[in-house]
């Protein structure tokens, strides 16, 4: 019995990485692969500057808890969506799983995806991949300084431009941009930039393939979605042993080789580092780069391509494969299903979602010696982007009726209002315990009548209001910005109130009008404005709960705390013309405080 010899591993508890440069290769697979990351990161990098109906296209707006996705508007109520999305993505996961194993991360994934381009970047700034490893071995000198900057500069650029792209998703992404370029980003944006740029720059230009192996979970489940006639990158083994090397031209039969010349190109284009020759690994990722290489050495050696393919177990062993079997067409089948659902969901969607609560303290009241009344409360929730007055009626027994506050109830875009709904039925028509009866809430308007809905910004005036409230503190020297400064405020002058409605009356404009001036301001420099407007200093920020206290936290976060950056286009396409376009000068006019 032999004794190993001792290695200079052993008593360690995990294994030096080495390196990985994978060569680059060319080939139908490796083409599939690099327009895959074109048109992926195109898609990413894109999709946030598209515009739809006057807004970015796709918006998760989280602090008005509105997701919008091209001509759809979601709300939290809408979780069920985002259930029914993860499903189908694990469906699909499974599904083409089984069809032809790890598609998804060979072609798709973003770490795949972000680790092609970051190579790519490499291969620029440092050379193939001889080139790259003769530079690591070389000592640091200017040569090797400036191509290894190159690099980092590329990749950190890419990085930052990747975080910029994820928050623009969350925020409008050309306001993002021109606050970037004057360093006004908030504390959360900034992070979250710094962040995921960060993230970027470690995961695909440090850690790569060490991401797959040891910290993806799907690499160590993917043998249970897989059976003999799934499709996997496949070394024939029969064909290709014994590996060996001989000259071109050579039969390989008459020396008793096989086809494999034993190059190792299969190895050093995995960019994983594994050999395919030695079966199928978790390791591997599908990419079929070794495919590629194998190819090309099969054309120089004039033999016939496929020493390295993709196959299934069955085929290998020359048994007949069946591509769609029981679970791929169940997994198919559900899947369709799902996506068909969804989409027909999508085409009915009702943008109104109504909850209604029985009073729990009475079951029912008389109200006289012929009536009977049920307290409800119902609560309308708008999820359209138009304010609608809605209607409250009901049926299901003889002589039923419905009493709110009004005829009609009024609920602006994706407001919410809670209205106490008396539904009386006569003693006679109510029969014994538990009558059905159904409510009925319906949008209604008049053909004949134009309505227009008008979202004022803040009043600069001095009489009353949000500015009236604020001129005391400011000309006393303790004015300053409320809360983080942040927060966006819409403004307008009094006289273009007056002015906007005027025109309104006689515009061909319906529905929602921003009656604010075109360029709203954050808090903390309207603050600022106001300062300079009256000469006083804005250095002490101003506690939430002090003006809470006088005149309601409400109120002040109405006003106030709440970030609003409304622009008024549908008024300025209609041809108004503003008396105060920019905030200083209405200022001054307003306050009777001429500059100079």
């Amino acid at each position: 019995m032999s004794t190993p010899e001792a290695s200079p591993d052993d008593g360690q508890m995990y294994v030096a990485r080495e390196k990985i440069h994978p060569r680059e290769v060319k080939g139908p697979f490796q083409t599939l692969r690099n327009l895959a990351v074109v048109v992926l990161l195109g898609i990413f990098y894109g999709v946030p500057w598209l515009q739809w109906d006057g807004r970015q296209a796709v918006l998760f707006d989280l602090p008005v808890r509105q997701f919008h996705v091209f001509g759809l508007t979601f709300w939290p109520q809408d979780f069920l969506y985002l259930a029914l999305l993860l499903i189908i993505a694990a469906l699909s996961l499974f599904f083409f799983t089984a069809l032809a194993g790890r598609l998804w991360c060979g072609y798709a994934c973003p770490q795949t995806v972000w680790t092609e381009a970051f190579i790519w970047m490499e291969r620029w700034t440092e050379g193939n991949r001889q080139q790259r490893i003769k530079l690591d071995k070389s000592p640091w000198n200017r040569r090797k300084l400036l191509r290894r900057g190159s690099k980092h500069l590329l990749w950190v650029a890419f990085a930052l431009f990747t975080g910029f792209t994820f928050v623009g998703y969350f925020t409008p992404i050309t306001e993002l941009a021109a606050r970037t370029v004057t360093f006004a980003l908030g504390p959360w944006e900034s992070f979250w930039l710094l962040f995921y740029g960060f993230a970027t720059w470690g995961n695909a230009g440090f850690l790569r393939e060490q991401v797959c192996i040891y910290m993806c979970p799907y690499a160590r489940f993917q043998s249970a979605m897989f059976d003999r006639n799934t499709l996997i990158i496949s070394y024939d083994e029969e064909r290709g042993e014994p590996r060996g090397g001989r000259p071109r031209g050579v039969d390989p039969k008459e020396r008793g080789l096989g086809d494999c010349i034993d190059c190792n190109l299969c190895v050093q284009a995995c960019p994983t580092g594994i050999d395919i020759r030695q079966g199928l690994q978790y390791e591997c990722i599908a990419c079929a780069a070794c495919i590629d290489a194998c190819n090309g050495v099969m054309d120089k050696m004039n033999y016939p391509r496929g020493l390295i393919r993709y196959s299934t177990e069955n085929a290998m062993e020359g048994r007949p494969a069946r591509l769609f079997r029981p679970r791929v067409v169940i997994y198919g089948v559900l899947l369709l299903a799902l996506i068909a659902g969804v989409l027909y969901s999508l085409t009915q969607r009702i943008p109104l979602a109504v909850e209604v609560l029985a009073d729990r303290n009475v079951v029912y009241r008389e109200v006289d010696w012929e009536t009977i009344e049920n307290v409800y409360t119902v609560r309308i929730l708008n999820k359209d982007r138009e304010a609608h007055e809605y209607a409250l009626t009901v049926e299901g027994l003889p002589g039923i009726e419905v009493l709110t506050r009004a005829d009609t109830i009024r609920v602006g875009p994706g407001d919410t209002d809670t209205v106490v709904a008396r539904v009386r039925v006569p003693r006679d028509a109510a029969e014994g315990a538990g009558n059905p009866f159904r409510l009925i809430m319906q949008s209604v308007s008049d053909p004949e009548i134009r309505t227009v809905n008008t979202r004022t910004g803040v009043v600069l005036a001095t009489e009353e209001g949000a500015l009236a409230r604020q001129l005391l503190p400011f000309k006393l020297g303790v004015g300053g910005r409320i809360g983080s400064g942040r927060q966006w405020q819409s403004w307008i002058a009094l006289a273009d109130v007056v002015g906007g409605i005027c025109h309104l009356l006689d515009a061909d404009v319906e529905g929602p009008v921003n009656l604010t001036a075109p360029e709203p301001v954050r808090n903390e420099e309207f603050t600022k404005t106001l300062g300079r407007v009256l000469r006083r200093p804005t250095l002490i920020p101003i506690p939430v709960f002090a003006p809470a206290l006088r005149y309601g936290r409400e109120l002040v976060e109405s006003l106030l705390l709440v970030s609003q950056r409304a622009v008024p286009k549908v008024l300025t396409a209609s041809g108004y013309e503003f008396a105060h376009t920019s905030l200083e000068p209405a200022l001054r006019d307003i306050l009777d405080r001429p500059a100079g």
